[in-house]
């Protein structure tokens, strides 16, 4: 009976490995699109809140994107670790 719970965990794996490559969205357009409305969200969050203390989010945000454009098709798999990593939230309450 200890072998069951195994067994479906290999086929589970199986299955997964065998699922076909997910295709990576390829168009610019619509990732400028999304960028311009990012921009529009963070200014329009610091009119608003009548400050300026957001406006550095623009500049990381469009790093972001061309990070995210650079590397769409890439697995990123020590991003994904550095970002889940323990001390992540301490560097977001300072």
């Amino acid at each position: 009976m200890t072998s069951t719970p195994h067994r479906w965990l290999e086929q589970f794996q199986s299955r997964l490995q065998s699922l076909p490559e997910p295709k990576t969205e390829e168009s610019i357009v619509f990732r400028i699109l999304v960028q311009l409305m990012v921009i529009v969200g963070i200014v329009a969050t610091d009119v608003a809140a009548q400050t300026t203390w957001s406006l550095w989010a623009i500049p990381l945000s469009i790093i972001g994107s061309c990070w995210s454009w650079r590397q769409r098709k890439k697995k990123n798999i020590a991003l994904k670790f550095c970002w889940r990593s323990p001390w992540w939230p301490c560097c977001l309450s300072s």
